[in-house]
């Protein structure tokens, strides 16, 4: 899966975190309706016809312990063929895609009725840089970012000196 079409979904299906299904005890992160464990609740929901025009129902949504419970199972909804829903999710996998953008096209209208979803999260996706966490990152444990006020009297090799990274680390 894309990291980056995850946390926009996140972001979205939130409303920045904001939205009582994503607070405790809910942590419902991803909208995802249905009961989780035998556990659910119930909230008003807007829903697109398929068209653009919106019409409210009342509906109930997974209701988890825990943020990482509601990670957990939004990754097996997308991927797991026997658990999940893997084979109807398909197209959201990084190796049936050339890119982000054919995950959130594929989501549109499978995993939201939203008639603008995928166009909703490739803006948050580019407004935040999110495709950073789509790159596998290399030297795990190590620190991946660095700031660092350049002074008058820096260098490229004082400051890949100082932080001990190669000349290539630093231009990445």
């Amino acid at each position: 899966l894309y990291a980056s079409v995850m946390i926009a979904q996140a972001i979205l299906e939130t409303d920045s975190g904001s939205s009582q299904l994503s607070q405790a005890p809910n942590h419902n992160l991803f909208g995802i309706k249905g009961s989780y464990k035998g556990q659910s609740v119930s909230f008003l929901t807007s829903e697109d016809n398929g068209e653009g025009s919106l019409y409210t129902i009342q509906d109930s949504f997974r209701k988890y312990s825990s943020y990482k419970e509601s990670f957990e199972d939004y990754a097996t909804l997308l991927t797991d063929t026997e658990k999940g829903n893997g084979k109807y999710y398909v197209g959201t996998l990084k190796k049936n895609t050339t890119s982000y953008k054919d995950a959130t096209k594929f989501l549109t209208g499978r995993y939201a009725t939203d008639t603008l979803y995928d166009k909703k999260l490739n803006k948050l996706i580019e407004t935040y840089d999110l495709t950073f966490f789509d790159e596998k990152l290399e030297n795990a444990g190590k620190i991946q970012s660095v700031y660092h006020q350049v002074d008058k009297n820096d260098t490229v090799d004082s400051i890949v000196a100082k932080y001990e990274i190669s000349k290539d680390d630093f231009i990445k």
